[in-house]
């Protein structure tokens, strides 16, 4: 009898972490749903925890979103199990008109690199320099694209994981991060601010 405990253990907790991973798949997927339904977009949910694409037009853009990855998941034999190397990435793709030749590049520092608050083009606020690398290709395009104090406050409240990068080019903005983003509130928020600095990038002659 005392045997059989440990197992009968095990197979209760197997079951409800099966049973909340069936309800949150669920959940993920009803939310994809609505994504599609009320902002209009073609949508693909992904099922079994794996994120979802999704492409149309928000706010009068141009939208592409998709996941992807990198590595696999390997056997470990020594341990008898399996070893997860595959790491996540989400990308957000929005069209935009700026002038020819202009480009912004931004990345979110991590740790170890907030002590070098040198590297990269300065804007003038302490709080965004510590927290950003930034590139520009024209002078004064960076600190006039991002004038507006409230736009800077919502970059740095955004939840941008270290190694985030925001590229803009002449007709498209790209943001990617090391990340899976699944609930779609928070991807709606994302899609906001980016189209946001893209409203912002327009506005700089």
């Amino acid at each position: 009898m005392d045997n059989i405990l440990p197992i009968v253990v095990v197979l209760i907790l197997g079951l409800a972490a099966l049973l909340h991973f069936l309800l949150q798949n669920h959940k993920w997927k009803a939310q994809w749903r609505d994504l599609a339904k009320v902002h209009k977009l073609d949508v693909k949910p992904g099922s079994w925890g794996t994120p979802g694409n999704a492409e149309g037009i928000y706010r009068g853009r141009s939208l592409s979103f998709k996941t992807y990855s990198h590595g696999k998941t390997q056997y470990n034999a020594s341990a008898y199990a399996l070893s997860a190397r595959k790491s996540w990435y989400s990308q957000i793709i929005l069209s935009l008109e700026n002038q020819p030749g202009r480009a912004i590049t931004l990345w979110k520092k991590g740790l170890t690199d907030r002590a070098i608050n040198q590297l990269g083009d300065q804007i003038g606020d302490e709080q965004f320099d510590k927290q950003f690398f930034a590139h520009e290709s024209h002078k004064d395009f960076l600190n006039s694209m991002l004038d507006s104090s409230e736009l800077r406050n919502q970059i740095l409240k955004a939840h941008w994981p270290r190694g985030s990068n925001l590229t803009i080019n002449e007709n498209y903005l790209r943001f990617e991060m090391k990340d899976r983003q699944v609930e779609t509130a928070g991807l709606i928020s994302l899609f906001d601010l980016l189209c946001d600095v893209a409203e912002a990038v327009e506005k700089v002659y």
